[in-house]
């Protein structure tokens, strides 16, 4: 499905392409990742190769960390998974992040085209343009995995209020894709309950603010109930998370950690982040008005992209309250900021596309490449 969306635009799919060879496909030959990249990929063999009483002892080494508790346990279970197909090999964890990122590339197709009907290819080069992005999923951290479940949460929530899904369908699949990003990386993957209040305030104003409290609110009861369950049918699970929250999340919140940063830092951090998307929609822009061109946002594509924009902003938000942040934090985030991203540039593409048509040696450019992203495909 993601290869037939890259064949539709010959030279958007030829820089997808090359993205993703650039950042994660060279990697997988190289040894070394960043310094927790390594600690979590040592706890997910673990799981497979250090024997242990049950999967919620997790352990760096004897040595080091031997009753880790730093986060959730999803993530490492799932890596260990990749230990047991593919063996003890030294690129297991850039393989496991490299399929992360492919999924997450799809989650953003999935979610684009729920309200978009066309041009998914701009939303998915937005997002490989994000540096962190790239950094990330080349380092195997657990942002990587918490961005497939929190868009995954995010589209499932669209999609059945958008397809009128039965409602127990509809809270079921929410409530344990929200669970999921959560075993990943605790509170941090509770930012898609905010889907369906934004997208009432967006689209669908206060006419539907009774039923979106209705189902929010069961929702987050479900989740509750969800982690209440596991507690009950597992003591090690209560007292692995009474760690967690002592050790972790009590430590963190308190601002007792080295190297954090002030209140709202994250704010600095994603403009940082963003000039490259801004560079190529300014320079797009300017190019065109020289050339004469006049690409024109509707009321509706304005709509989306506030939509989306508002949504990476709910992501963000735990991190902004947060006295811990990285900038890598933003992973998550940066889906819906570069569907916000894709939402503003598709006029711009459709007005360059129109211009450019008439030039014969531009074509021939452009088939080349579609020759090279078939090649390289």
């Amino acid at each position: 499905m993601l290869l037939k969306t890259l064949q539709k635009r010959p030279v958007l799919s030829g820089l997808i392409l090359l993205l993703i060879v650039l950042w994660w496909g060279v990697p997988l030959w190289m040894y070394g990742v960043f310094g927790d990249g390594i600690f979590y990929a040592s706890i997910a063999r673990n799981l497979i190769y250090d024997p242990l009483p049950t999967i919620w002892d997790l352990k760096v080494s004897n040595a080091l960390d031997p009753a880790f508790n730093g986060h959730p346990p999803l993530a490492f279970w799932l890596q260990s998974l990749f230990f047991v197909v593919l063996g003890d090999v030294y690129w297991v964890e850039r393989f496991y992040s490299l399929c992360m990122a492919g999924w997450t590339l799809w989650g953003i197709r999935g979610c684009w085209r729920l309200l978009h009907p066309v041009d998914s290819h701009w939303a998915l080069l937005a997002w490989l343009l994000i540096p962190v992005v790239a950094w990330s999923y080349a380092n195997n951290l657990l942002e990587n995995t918490l961005a497939v479940w929190t868009t995954a949460a995010v589209w499932w929530m669209l999609y059945s209020h958008l397809k009128a899904i039965a409602l127990p369908w509809t809270l079921l699949g929410s409530a344990v894709l929200v669970f999921g990003a959560t075993m990943v990386k605790g509170p941090v993957g509770l930012f898609p309950l905010a889907t369906w209040g934004l997208y009432a305030l967006v689209f669908e104003r206060p006419l539907a603010w009774g039923r979106v409290l209705g189902r929010s609110s069961a929702l987050v009861g479900l989740v509750v109930g969800l982690y209440a369950l596991l507690f009950w049918a597992s003591p090690k699970a209560l007292y692995f998370y009474e760690r967690y929250w002592r050790m972790q999340l009590e430590h963190s919140l308190s601002g007792q950690d080295v190297g954090l940063w002030a209140h709202f830092a994250v704010v600095g951090m994603l403009l940082e982040q963003s000039l490259s998307l801004l560079g190529l929609g300014l320079g797009l822009w300017l190019l065109g008005r020289w050339q004469g061109l006049s690409p024109k946002w509707s009321a509706d594509q304005n709509r989306r992209a506030l939509f989306w924009l508002l949504m990476g902003g709910a992501a963000s938000l735990p991190i902004a309250l947060s006295p811990k942040q990285m900038w890598f934090y933003l992973v998550p985030s940066t889906v819906f900021y570069a569907l916000a991203a894709g939402a503003w540039l598709v006029p711009l593409g459709a007005a360059w596309r129109k211009y450019l048509i008439p030039y014969t040696r531009l074509q021939s450019l452009a088939q080349g490449v579609l020759v090279v992203g078939d090649f390289a495909g």
